[in-house]
């Protein structure tokens, strides 16, 4: 086809998409395409506005306004103005201000599964580059903001003058400063020297690099705090940490608090799990919070923990064999000072129980453990059992003959069954329990 035959095509084109009124529909000249120094693209593209359009027919342009769309194999792209150059196969997009001089219609770039939302972007169709302006981004769990963002071909980028962040905010609350960014799509972040903004206030925190995985697999890496504030212990970055992630069957994260009026919380969480087996999770969280001022007979250093623990045996993993545990244990005012569920916060109670069983195969009899703990965070009254025990055998007939035949003896119609319980009780108060003058109480029953 020679170039003159495809002008003509481009003017017919051009001349139908200037013939309607509101909505405007089109696409380009189809070429074959292998190489991106062609002038023409290798699939359509369709662009529509919602108001008006402009032709510039000389130098193969079409200027959209308001509600602007254009498409574009996997690409989507909508702003308030949207230029489509044929000459140079490139869409250049932005907002526009209203009658109050706000901004809106902002671009909106999708490719990939991702969503950039920005100020002004430039993209070519034909190498996939594009440079983009005023950049938001979300990657992973993480957010990323960028004066300027410059996408290559393979969907790698660098961004300048960069804000990471898990804060969803547009003005993040707190975010990782780094001049120089390069992300690699659910693969990684790589920064340069970078520090740690809070309230738009620079702290002291400072890294001469950052390496941020972002992978959808599992792996270790860097878990983001967030940051806060409390009426009683201040200003506060809390759930930093680190994720380990052991093998498929184990992980574990260990995560931090820290306050500005000195108080601090460490915790430790991970969940195990092993097919046809058993699966659980374990939490373990020690606080230090201090309250009032120091030198002031209001003041408390108050020291708190909390465990949680759950445990559930899979039922194909043994047929006589059980094993269970629910724990919920800790100190009284844990909840109150460091919870952040309303429902932990008003909770009073807190139980738990870890329970075994055991059934001898072929044999009549059985074992049962319970330990179970009872705690009221009101008045600090604490109920344990350490353990509660039943051995029980079923019912038999000992003197049975193997064959029954003939009148059944008055002493085979004898039947003798089993059971034991014993129980070791303590009721304290959560603060004198380990003292050795709290005596424990222990019963034991039987019956044949």
């Amino acid at each position: 086809m020679s170039g003159k035959y495809k002008y003509r095509l481009f003017l017919i084109s051009i001349i139908c998409l200037a013939s309607t009124k509101k909505t405007i529909h089109a696409q380009n000249v189809e070429q074959d395409s292998t190489s991106t120094s062609n002038p023409f693209l290798s699939s359509e593209v369709y662009y529509f506005a919602t108001d008006s359009s402009q032709i510039d027919v000389q130098n193969k342009k079409v200027f959209l306004y308001h509600k602007a769309q254009v498409f574009y194999e996997d690409i989507e792209l909508q702003a308030e103005h949207i230029i489509l150059n044929w000459n140079e196969n490139t869409v250049y997009a932005i907002g526009l201000p209203d009658s109050t001089g706000k901004m809106i219609g902002e671009p909106i770039f999708k490719e990939g599964g991702k969503t950039y939302y920005c100020e002004s972007i430039l993209y070519n169709f034909n190498s996939k580059k594009g440079k983009i302006k005023g950049m938001k981004t979300q990657d992973g769990e993480g957010y990323i903001h960028g004066n300027e963002l410059r996408k290559n071909r393979d969907n790698s980028m660098f961004v300048q003058d960069s804000k990471y962040t898990t804060c969803s905010h547009d003005e993040p609350h707190f975010y990782i400063n780094a001049k120089k960014l390069k992300i690699i799509p659910n693969k990684k972040i790589v920064s340069g020297p970078a520090n740690l903004i809070i309230a738009d206030v620079p702290t002291p925190l400072f890294i001469p690099f950052g390496f941020f995985p972002i992978q959808d697999k599992q792996s270790s890496g860097l878990l983001m705090p967030n940051y806060g504030y409390s009426v009683n212990r201040g200003y506060n970055l809390s759930n930093g940490g680190w994720y380990f992630a052991i093998n498929d069957h184990i992980d574990l994260a260990l995560r931090g608090d820290i306050f500005s009026l000195g108080s601090w919380q460490l915790k430790t969480q991970s969940t195990y799990k092993k097919r046809y087996a058993y699966y659980g999770n374990f939490s373990f969280s020690y606080s230090k919070n201090l309250l009032g001022e120091r030198g002031l007979p209001n003041f408390e250093d108050r020291r708190d923990f909390l465990i949680n623990w759950t445990h559930t045996q899979d039922s194909k993993a043994h047929p006589n064999r059980r094993f269970s545990a629910k724990v919920n244990a800790g100190s009284s005012s844990f909840n109150q000072l460091n919870s952040t569920i309303d429902n932990n916060y008003l909770k009073n109670t807190l139980t738990s129980n870890i329970s075994y069983s055991y059934s001898w195969p072929g044999k009549p009899f059985n074992l049962s453990t319970n330990i179970r703990h009872s705690q009221n965070t009101l008045n600090n009254a604490l109920s344990l059992s350490l353990p509660d025990m039943a051995f029980n055998m079923n019912r038999i007939n000992p003197f049975a003959r193997k064959q029954n035949y003939g009148k059944q003896k008055w002493y085979e119609k004898i039947t003798i069954a089993y059971n034991a319980n014993a129980k070791n009780q303590i009721q304290t108060i959560d603060s004198l329990l380990f003292r050795r003058e709290n005596h424990r109480q222990y019963a034991l029953r039987n019956s044949a």
